[in-house]
């Protein structure tokens, strides 16, 4: 579903965070959801894939802690890994998120996000609790909760709950299982998510290819 790739993503753990005057941040954090939000919506209606895929790319630089989040959900098998590892993995990861959300496009007429309210977990993390408006789903608001927090670099989202379930835990959960059962060998799963990468686009473009012949007819 279309809110399920606002997600993403997630939590930094290594996020260093600077001070900031909270009710300044909760202000910043809402404006920042707002925006990106709809320009996410707007990025997943592009029709064309190399053209939404670069588009996604700079998004998930721009408003995620995606380097953090890929630490997080692997836990404890990111301090034993290589640099090369490392380094493989991160690409691999971006390269799935991106595959995984935006493979293919999505109908977003009338689609809207909105934000019903902003909570201070402390003076440098804040919740955005907010409704995103489908019109193909008898136009109800799905509830989609962001945890967004400010570092260095910025405000980045560091976690994303859809129905009250936060997304990286549940990739905690599944990514460190898969590496668990292959013994901690981070190549053996750094070379599974290649191929589930792989054949997420190639179910994406069959679908294309569907559409195509059944608009052509």
């Amino acid at each position: 579903m279309l809110f399920s790739i606002l997600g993403a993503a997630m939590l930094a753990a290594a996020l260093d965070a600077a001070p900031v005057r909270a009710s300044d941040f909760v202000d910043e954090a809402r404006h920042f959801i707002e925006i990106k939000g709809n320009e996410t919506i707007q990025v997943f209606g592009i029709k064309d894939r190399k053209t939404r895929y670069d588009r996604f790319r700079v998004l998930l630089a721009e408003s995620f802690a995606i380097k953090g989040i890929a630490k997080f959900v692997i836990g404890r098998f990111w301090n034993s890994a290589t640099p090369d590892q490392k380094d493989r993995y991160l690409k691999l990861f971006k390269d799935y998120i991106i595959a995984n959300y935006a493979a293919k496009s999505w109908i977003i007429d009338d689609v809207k996000l909105r934000v019903a309210r902003v909570i201070e977990n402390n003076e440098n993390d804040v919740s955005v609790d907010t409704f995103v408006h489908l019109a193909d789903k008898e136009k109800k608001d799905v509830p989609l909760g962001f945890r967004v927090r400010k570092g260095e670099k910025g405000i980045k989202i560091i976690d994303l709950k859809v129905g009250g379930v936060s997304l990286i835990i549940s990739h905690r959960s599944e990514f460190t299982s898969v590496i668990g059962k292959y013994g901690g060998d981070l190549n053996k799963f750094n070379d599974s998510l290649a191929e589930r990468t792989k054949k997420i686009e190639k179910k994406a473009k069959l679908n294309d290819a569907k559409l195509s012949e059944q608009q052509a007819q």
